[in-house]
């Protein structure tokens, strides 16, 4: 009956042995967690990729059917979110936050 009394103010009854499933990540220190990954744009992950393919930003507009000055554009954008200052920077970080695997580096045969 208490319970009831409970939940009706507004307050979740569950099982204690069901509890932890809540309580247990209180206890995670924030040093503990994975970073946070930035929101990349759907431009944004196509140069990500490119830089991981090795492309220049010339075969990186050439691919992607866009002006050079975009890719620079989205590249800096990009460079921005990732808070780095250069292309090896950049990959190194996407690697690291899971914004880029390993076989997003293998070339689509389209896009040759």
């Amino acid at each position: 009956m208490p319970a009831m009394h409970l939940a009706a103010g507004g307050y979740m009854v569950m099982d204690p042995t069901s509890s932890e499933l809540f309580t247990d990540p209180m206890w995670t220190w924030p040093a503990d967690l994975p970073p946070l990954a930035p929101q990349l744009t759907a431009r944004e992950h196509d140069i990500l990729r490119q830089i991981g393919r090795n492309q220049t930003v010339r075969q990186t507009a050439r691919v992607l059917g866009i002006a050079m000055k975009t890719v620079e554009n989205a590249q800096g954008h990009l460079f921005s979110k990732l808070g780095v200052h250069n292309r090896a920077a950049a990959l190194a970080k996407a690697y690291a936050l899971g914004l880029l695997q390993p076989t997003d580096a293998v070339p689509d045969p389209g896009l040759s």
